[in-house]
């Protein structure tokens, strides 16, 4: 059973927020059964096998809840799912969202440690997942862990290819099963909009990640109302472009699959990510807005995007990890957009988001203006709060705020404060006009002899090499100094580059020379967690053996943890 701290409801400040439209108190399923009456045969979402009408959508989704109710699943219950891009992950949802099951979206990418983990930690009683995808057998891992998961009793694929004696989500899907049932059924178990039902799983960069949970009102807040509504200001005629990873919780599935559908909007993805793929996407379906994480965005721009008539596409949500200022001003002259950026967290919602309204410059420097959020700037554990303007850990609660962590007071106490606010562990400022500036993460802060050095800043001077397609900043481990720079880069396909050539390129942009890195690695690729997060603990580990090899640190040698 899900277990998760309430004690943080705040009675006025939720008044607030059911005045002003945050909190609907409306399931999910409302919304989207509403735009099937307005326009049935308008289409909802297409991917790669489906293009489902929104009449289409809401009968698969109620024939889905359906077999959920003869499977024994009730209220309280937990349905995962594990899947690439797919409509198969919000009919899920909305089938969970008639019963009044909790549901929760689990990375393609992980394997057996983190899903035995997570759906034990959910007390988890079904899950979807495909057959095979990618050369890797979903159904062979979870069978293979099922005996230690007493409440996981219901697997069903999803996809064409299943294996005899295992339930089909596309079998379900084609059954008349609602004939059995009344109209209003569904009415009995309808969620109040405080529900703790919608959960999201963290990415896990540096240990296995852990569930946050969200009622029906926090999920509203944040994806439709401050992502859908205010920031991108979509309405019912835009076609969204769902390119992140759907299963990453908010930004691969809450902003651009479940907000559009509950604002009647088209919804557009691929089973699988490719660049090359996006922009003939982007272009057949005429696209008007995208969702990606910024390494998307980026490799975009090593294509050759003149030659795609994109015309109709105008805008970009970015979320998931910052994106560099001159990548922003590439990406939106040469693809004649502007990008949005919301700045959060799957452990506790998105304190500030910036708008389509907002000047170029606070688009591309800051991640906007306070959403419904109380945000604190304090310089240390105790909370004390820092003067105007200047830097500290951010601190936030407000509407779209989780109600914590699923089964683990432990995460609770160690992440929020006794009144709600989540620490972050990111380090920033409020400026004169009230936008919420970024400048780096605690935990990722290079201390080199007691200098403290931002990864983030160096980051973002090389982001616009031209010989540079990713990068990523990490500490080294060094026995005098403690901590030395490393730089790790993915050069373009053709590009050779040299350490002299990054040395030279920052100090063309005045860059500090306590901040100049010391050591360059060349990557074919920068390790990322499910969620499209830089993996600094597996690049300082990398550095680490590698520099124990050389003889450098000794063998026995463990670098610090930051905690």
């Amino acid at each position: 059973m899900l277990k998760v701290n309430t004690v943080w409801y705040n009675y006025e400040a939720n008044k607030r927020y059911r005045e002003n439209g945050a909190w609907p108190d409306k399931p999910f399923y409302e919304f989207i059964e509403e735009n099937a009456q307005k326009f049935p045969q308008k289409e909802a979402f297409i991917d790669s096998r489906w293009r489902l009408t929104y009449s289409r959508f809401v009968l698969m989704a109620r024939r889905l809840a359906f077999f959920f109710y003869e499977s024994g699943l009730r209220p309280g219950d937990v349905v995962a799912i594990q899947a690439p891009n797919c409509a198969e992950l919000p009919l899920t949802e909305i089938a969970c969202d008639y019963l009044d099951v909790s549901f929760m979206a689990l990375s393609d990418g992980w394997r057996e440690s983190e899903i035995r983990h997570l759906l034990k930690l959910a007390e988890t009683k079904a899950i979807l997942i495909p057959y095979i995808h990618h050369k890797f057998n979903y159904l062979k891992l979870i069978k293979t862990i099922q005996p230690d998961l007493p409440h996981l009793k219901h697997i069903m694929i999803t996809g064409p290819e299943v294996p005899a004696g295992i339930p089909s989500s596309d079998q379900v899907f084609n059954e008349t099963i609602e004939k059995k049932y009344p109209e209003n059924f569904f009415r009995q178990f309808r969620p109040g909009g405080d529900a703790p039902r919608h959960l999201l799983c963290s990415s896990g960069t540096t240990a296995l990640p852990k569930i946050s949970c969200m009622s029906a009102n926090n999920a509203y807040a944040i994806f439709v109302q401050h992502g859908c509504r205010m920031a991108l200001e979509l309405k019912q005629d835009d076609i969204m472009a769902a390119i992140a990873p759907g299963n990453t919780a908010s930004t691969g599935y809450g902003f651009p699959m479940l907000g559009p559908l509950c604002l009647g909007a088209t919804v557009v993805t691929q089973k699988q990510w490719n660049p090359e793929e996006t922009l003939k996407l982007m272009e057949r379906e005429k696209c008007t807005v995208a969702v990606m994480i910024p390494t998307q965005a980026i490799k975009i721009l090593g294509e050759p995007v003149e030659k795609y008539k994109i015309n109709n596409f105008n805008r970009l949500l970015n979320a998931g990890a910052p994106f560099p200022e001159d990548n922003i001003k590439e990406f939106e002259r040469r693809l004649h957009c502007k990008i949005i950026s919301a700045y959060g967290s799957t452990d506790a919602g998105a304190p500030a988001m910036v708008t389509i309204r907002d000047s170029d410059k606070k688009r591309a420097t800051t991640v906007g203006r306070l959403c419904d959020s109380e945000v604190k700037i304090v310089l240390d554990e105790n909370g004390n709060p820092a003067p105007d303007g200047q830097t500290g850990e951010i601190w936030w609660r407000g509407s779209d705020s989780t109600y914590g962590y699923v089964n683990s007071i432990e995460n609770d106490n160690a992440c929020f404060d006794r009144d709600g606010f989540y620490k972050s562990g990111d380090v920033g400022f409020i400026d004169q006009d009230g936008y919420l500036h970024i400048t780096g993460r605690i935990k990722e802060m290079i201390i080199r002899g007691g200098q403290n050095i931002s990864p983030r800043a160096i980051e973002e001077s090389l982001a616009s090499h031209p010989k540079i397609l990713e990068i990523a900043v990490a500490a080294m481990p060094d026995l005098v100094f403690g901590e030395r720079v490393c730089v790790f880069v993915v050069p373009g396909k053709t590009e050779k580059i040299t350490f002299e050539e990054i040395i030279s390129f920052l100090e063309s942009k005045n860059t500090a020379k306590w901040n100049l890195p010391e050591r360059l690695e060349i990557l074919d690729k920068i390790p990322k967690s499910a969620g499209g997060k830089i993996m600094k603990k597996a690049l300082t580990e990398m550095i680490t053996e590698k520099l124990k090899k050389e003889g450098t640190l000794p063998a026995d040698f463990k670098p610090r943890v930051k905690v």
